[in-house]
């Protein structure tokens, strides 16, 4: 959930003021929940994707299947990363500014 009201706030030099008055932005609890869904499957896929890329190694697969699995799995982790930070820690465009 995201709450502000139109000020300007200070950390360390950074000057931050926001332009929206009364910005009130956040996901709802069904909302949280499909994220949350969307992210606990790519979660599973990522670990699912690092335990095959170790099986084929050790069972002797080429090397471009392993590396196939291994780039999947790094894929992965990026868009859970992603997802996560542009749902939940999203900052609407134009609210806050970074002035120094």
């Amino acid at each position: 959930m995201i709450r502000a009201t139109c000020g300007v706030g200070r950390i360390g030099r950074a000057v931050l003021s926001w332009s929206a008055c009364s910005l009130d932005l956040h996901m709802n609890e069904h909302q949280s929940s499909e994220v949350e869904k969307v992210l606990l499957y790519i979660s599973d896929a990522r670990t699912r994707a690092k335990r095959a890329a170790a099986a084929v190694e050790k069972d002797g697969a080429d090397a471009h299947i392993v590396a196939a699995l291994a780039d999947a799995e790094r894929q992965l982790a990026e868009l859970h990363r992603r997802l996560a930070q542009g749902t939940y820690y999203a900052v609407p465009d134009g609210s806050l500014k970074l002035a120094v």
